[in-house]
């Protein structure tokens, strides 16, 4: 009841990402998507208050979202990729670091890949499933996040990383053990491939610890460099609105 429209704005205007431990990033800001569904998911618990006679009004009703301003997408520069793919054949994880650079697989999605997905006769991979967060840890799903199935070309370069992993177990990127990675996990061997690079480059050449998604970033702003249509880019990278996808014309002017 002493919930009032000031309030839900200023909450807008100070949340922020956290981390895996659910710990606040500083100086972090959500997307103007997750701010939306916020603001549905506080539209729909006072609807419920009021129904349940918590109170006599919907606070969240009157609460207008400015836009954010578009922020800049970062990805690994060509030098940085050259550097990662020559020392790829040199690192036990270096081929899952070019899996990511050829083919613009979100992470989940990556960790979630059998190699019954894996059609290397007819050159595509097929998306039907992604590595998901449960409160029961992670957990593979059936759908990627768009809740649709897509497939993915397989070119040359990647068509050759594929050929040359060993088929140990139903998943492409296994862990250990044979089984699929945790987001968790997968950091470690990421960033440990990064580390193990930079140890053996001068100061002035060292690749940034960018996070795995830039991979997925870097991959769609060179095809977007490259020439590929934006609607194919679209189909590739699994986006629901060609809008999202064309941030990456922007990156490219």
């Amino acid at each position: 009841e002493q919930v009032r429209p000031a309030h839900i704005q200023a909450f807008f205007a100070k949340v922020g990402k956290v981390d895996r431990k659910g710990e606040p990033i500083p100086g972090s800001m959500l997307s103007d998507s997750a701010r939306r569904k916020l603001l549905i998911i506080l539209n729909n618990l006072f609807a419920t208050a009021i129904e349940n006679r918590f109170c006599t009004e919907n606070p969240a009703r009157s609460v207008k979202l400015e836009r954010q301003p578009q922020r800049e997408i970062e990805v690994y520069t060509s030098r940085e990729i050259k550097a990662i793919l020559d020392y790829m054949p040199r690192h036990a994880a270096g081929r899952y670091m070019a899996i990511m650079l050829y083919s613009g697989m979100r992470i989940g999605e990556l960790l979630a890949l059998q190699w019954s997905d894996v059609d290397l006769e007819n050159q595509v991979i097929t998306v039907r499933r992604a590595l998901k967060h449960t409160p029961e840890g992670d957990r593979v799903g059936n759908t990627p996040k768009s809740k649709r199935i897509r497939v993915i070309p397989i070119s040359g370069a990647l068509g050759a990383v594929l050929e040359s992993l060993p088929r140990r177990s139903p998943f492409v990127v296994p862990n250990a053990r044979g089984g699929h990675h945790t987001h968790a996990s997968f950091d470690t061997v990421y960033y440990g491939f990064l580390d193990d690079l930079n140890a053996g480059l001068p100061e002035g050449e060292k690749v940034r610890r960018l996070s795995p998604h830039k991979c997925r970033h870097s991959f769609a702003t060179y095809s977007v460099k490259s020439g590929v249509p934006i609607a194919v880019l679209q189909q590739i990278l699994g986006h629901a609105q060609i809008s999202t996808t064309q941030i990456y014309t922007h990156v490219d002017t």
